[in-house]
Parts: structure tokens; C-alpha cells; sequence
């Protein structure tokens, strides 16, 4: 990525930032707050499952959007279609020290970002589809994501079903940060030198919504990514799926 991009990206995060207060003053439409529990297994080598607890902050407003750790402002929303500028977590990292193989505490540790995105969605009764590019605006991995989704929600009384698959695209300089392996920790560690290229990544899985009431509800989601050839290559690599599964409550407003 160049740095002229990067900076593009940077300012149009700021500028969505900035333009929360504003759209704060609309009232939102719904507002949901509570907490979810993530456990999430690792495709790296000899790392255990990683569990992380995670607010769950949902804001929808005709103007202002809130989905976890990621936030936003609308530049166009009716009730099918909707165009969104945003900035949120890229929930990426690795550390050395969560191995138990020798090798893989030798390497560099690659850190979490923050990623701005823009994206659209189409709601119809034939689902949800949506669309998105993330770019690293912290100049971490220098990466960028493309993300489409499509989600068919089924109600079945307070219950309603979401079953999901999502397709990602990401570029040469994530797959590179996150996966790579340089001719220095090579030396190191005793690994191959590695530089993977851009690679694309299914996904499928489910979400879960049962309404306790009025106001309660309990929810979940499960999913399973299948790891690309790319980055399956990688000597940090050991897996060829990696599952998520997180369950939390929350009160609707």
C-alpha cells in the first residue's frame, strides 16, 4: 500500500470520527447493550485456544451506527440499501510467547490494528448481502481486507436462526505480516523463508438470537474459516481450519 493511500484512508476515519457527535444527536432507532465471550482455536503453530471477552454495543440510528468495536456514520441508508464509512479493531495478532514450539518464540511478534473501512448492504426477503474494504490505517501490516457476506435470518418464535457464509480477500502485505517469515527469523528459528501472496478465505457459519422477553436476550454465533493454500504454506501454520464460537447477553433498549 502506498503511503498516499494510507493517508487517504487515514483522513476518511477521522472525518467519519468526527462526524459521530453530529450523529449522535439523532435519536437512535435501537440500542443494545451487553457482553459476549469469544473462544477462538489458532492457525499457528503449537498455540493454544485464545478466549477474549468483548463488549456488545449495538447503535443503530438513520445517521450513526455502533457494532462492537467498530463505529460509524451512514452516507445513505433507506430501508434496502445503505452505504457506511467506519473504523473498528482488526482482530489480528500473534504472540511469540503463546507457542509452546520453540521455533515460533524466535519470531516477531505482529500486532493487533485498526482498520477504516467503507461498505454496502442490500436487505431484501432474500437476505442480507454485504460488502466491505478494511485498510490498516496504522501502518502495521500496511494490509487490506475485502470482506462480502451473505446472511439468510430464519424466525422461529423468540428464536431467530442466521445462518451465514463470508468470503475474504486479503492482500499480499497482510498475508505477508501475519504470516511471512523473513530471512532473519529464518536464521533464527530454523524455519524456511516464507512470503505468501494475496489470498481468498471462505467461511460459513451461524449466529443465534432468543428473546427472553422484552428487553433480555441471549445470543451466539459459531463459525468455521477454511485456511487458504497461502497461508496453510506458512511454516507458522499448522492448521487447516480455524473455529469461533461466543455467546453473551444483552438488554434492548
Amino acid at each position: 500500500m502506498t503511503a498516499s493511500f494510507r493517508k487517504l484512508a487515514l483522513v476518511s476515519a477521522i472525518s467519519a470520527a468526527f462526524a459521530l457527535p453530529a450523529a449522535l444527536q439523532a435519536a437512535p432507532t435501537q440500542v443494545s447493550l451487553g457482553g459476549v465471550l469469544y473462544a477462538t482455536t489458532s492457525e499457528y503453530r503449537d498455540t493454544d485456544t485464545v478466549f477474549y471477552p468483548l463488549p456488545a454495543l449495538t447503535v443503530e440510528s438513520d445517521h450513526f451506527w455502533m457494532h462492537g468495536v467498530a463505529g460509524g456514520v451512514y452516507l445513505f441508508k433507506n430501508e434496502a440499501h445503505s452505504v457506511r464509512l467506519g473504523l473498528g479493531w482488526m482482530p489480528m495478532f500473534f504472540d511469540p510467547d503463546d507457542s509452546d514450539d520453540a521455533r515460533m518464540k524466535t519470531l516477531k511478534k505482529r500486532d493487533t490494528s485498526m482498520a477504516a473501512s467503507v461498505g454496502y448492504r442490500w436487505t431484501s426477503r432474500f437476505g442480507i448481502v454485504d460488502a466491505s474494504v478494511h485498510v490498516d490505517v496504522l501502518g502495521k501490516s500496511d494490509g487490506v481486507l475485502m470482506i462480502g457476506s451473505y446472511r439468510y435470518p430464519v424466525r422461529l418464535g423468540d428464536l431467530t436462526l442466521v445462518p451465514f457464509t463470508t468470503i475474504t480477500w486479503a492482500s499480499e502485505n497482510f498475508n505477508s505480516y501475519y504470516y511471512g517469515v523473513s530471512n532473519a527469523e529464518s536464521r533464527r528459528s530454523g524455519f524456511n523463508a516464507y512470503s505468501p501472496d494475496a489470498a481468498v478465505t471462505p467461511a460459513f457459519g451461524m449466529d443465534v438470537d432468543y428473546s427472553l422477553g422484552a428487553n433480555w436476550s441471549l445470543f451466539g454465533t459459531a463459525s468455521a474459516t477454511l485456511i487458504p493454500s497461502e497461508v496453510k504454506d506458512s511454516p507458522m501454520v499448522e492448521d487447516d481450519v480455524k473455529w469461533l464460537v461466543g455467546a453473551g447477553v444483552r438488554y434492548n433498549f
